[in-house]
């Protein structure tokens, strides 16, 4: 593993060649080791290991033919550029890397929970360079690209293992809907046939108030932006508990969470 290390830090066309010379010793164990230097990066807070891992786990499960698990380190390695990014630009890339790696059908036939993952952390990608975009024509554009992330994700909404993504998901649609409300864009037919195609998904998916263990605030804003969305957009179908006085704020911290 040091050797694919210190090729990496050379530079992606001598990590190529590395594992070219070492096929017959890449395997499934060798690149769940990189994905473990992966995590244990990220729980250090050690950006650049942790980049450095999720591309040679991502290199590995390419070259022995694993494309989803290739897929899911390249998106590892995607959030934690997301992680780093402050600027609208930041965001931007993160976005457009994104869907741009989508569009070329990464992984085939995978697992449901593969492309909501991806898509989620899109749309993440889009909010937040809305959130830092000075002028309102650029956030409109972002938003939208959030949005359409979303909705997109929806289809994956009750497949295998995608429960765990769920609070997640919430959680970003109700912070694009508010923003869609702040700025008047509520109401406009881009946004609405989407609020209504996410809102719906989650309904079906998630009939029930989503749980944020540790924050109750966080746990009755969403379960409120939920009932009004599903007024708006789905006949009220969400079965979740409604509570009126609470404040809508503190939504937009999803990145920290």
């Amino acid at each position: 593993m040091e050797l694919l290390y210190g090729a990496y830090r050379m530079g992606p066309d001598k990590l190529g060649e590395t594992l070219a010379q070492l096929r017959g010793e890449l395997t499934p164990e060798l690149a769940q080791q990189a994905l473990r230097d992966y995590h244990a990066a990220v729980g250090r807070q050690d950006a650049d290991g942790a980049i450095a891992a999720a591309t040679i786990a991502s290199r590995i499960f390419n070259f022995i033919g694993h494309r989803e698990d290739a897929f899911n380190a390249l998106v590892d390695y995607f959030y934690v550029l997301f992680m780093l990014a402050e600027t609208e630009a930041a965001y931007a890339d993160v976005y457009t890397a994104l869907r741009q790696v989508l569009a070329g059908d990464p992984y085939g036939e995978g697992s449901p929970l593969t492309g909501l993952r991806a898509l989620m952390l899109a749309a993440d990608g889009g909010f937040f360079a809305c959130e830092a975009a000075a002028d309102e024509a650029r956030k409109k554009h972002w938003l939208q690209a959030a949005l359409e992330s979303l909705e997109d994700g929806a289809k994956y909404l009750g497949g295998a293992g995608t429960a765990e993504l769920i609070p997640s998901y919430a959680s970003t649609a109700v912070a694009v809907y508010r923003r869609c409300v702040k700025n008047g864009w509520v109401g406009e037919a881009w946004a609405a046939a989407r609020l209504a195609a996410v809102t719906q998904a989650l309904d079906r998916a998630a009939p029930g108030k989503v749980s944020y263990p540790g924050d109750i605030a966080k746990t009755a804003n969403i379960d409120e932006a939920r009932a009004e969305m599903s007024g708006l957009y789905n006949r009220g179908a969400y079965a979740g508990e409604r509570r009126s006085g609470e404040s809508l704020s503190g939504l937009f911290g999803r990145k920290g969470g």
